[in-house]
């Protein structure tokens, strides 16, 4: 059952790690320490939609990740439901934006203009903000159950995963 665990495990990651779990979550459970020695193996951070704001927080306290995938990504849980806040209060329990800043990993934000969950906005402004290289694929038409289906997800996901790769080995 999630959130259920209460053995000890070691959770070995693969080059490139597409989770689509809550990670600190996950983590705390299986009593595996988030450190920088075992974020070592981890290239690549990919959440969707709620997870963005653990992988934001993840991302933005801990250096030597390869790149980040932000996939219909949220500045703050108070900026959905009332989308004309301005500022983060101290209510607001996802407060993304206020740490993309210091997320220095190349970072890809994708979101979809047609977006009826979370604001295609959030995705712009989260962009904007990032404090590292940042690339964007903005599909006009897509909603937020739908980018998947477009081609140009796909495309821009392999040349953004294939550049990390190609940085990663001239590193090497």
């Amino acid at each position: 059952v999630y959130g259920q665990s209460i053995g000890a495990t070691r959770i070995l990651f693969s080059r490139f790690i597409f989770p689509f779990a809550v990670l600190p979550h996950c983590a705390a459970c299986l009593l595996f320490p988030l450190t920088p020695s075992t974020l070592l193996p981890i290239s690549l951070l990919s959440f969707a939609f709620l997870g963005s704001v653990p992988t934001v927080d993840l991302a933005a306290r801990h250096a030597g990740l390869a790149g980040v995938v932000l996939h219909s990504p949220l500045m703050s849980g108070l900026r959905v439901i009332r989308p004309t806040t301005q500022r983060t209060w101290c209510c607001d329990p996802f407060p993304s934006i206020d740490k993309i800043g210091r997320v220095r990993a190349p970072t890809l934000v994708i979101h979809g203009g047609m977006d009826e969950v979370v604001p295609f906005s959030h995705g712009q402004q989260l962009a904007g903000a990032c404090g590292g290289e940042t690339e964007t694929l903005f599909v006009s038409s897509a909603g937020h159950n739908d980018l998947e289906l477009y081609p140009e997800f796909c495309d821009k996901l392999a040349d953004f995963v294939q550049k990390l790769a190609r940085s990663s080995a001239s590193r090497e």
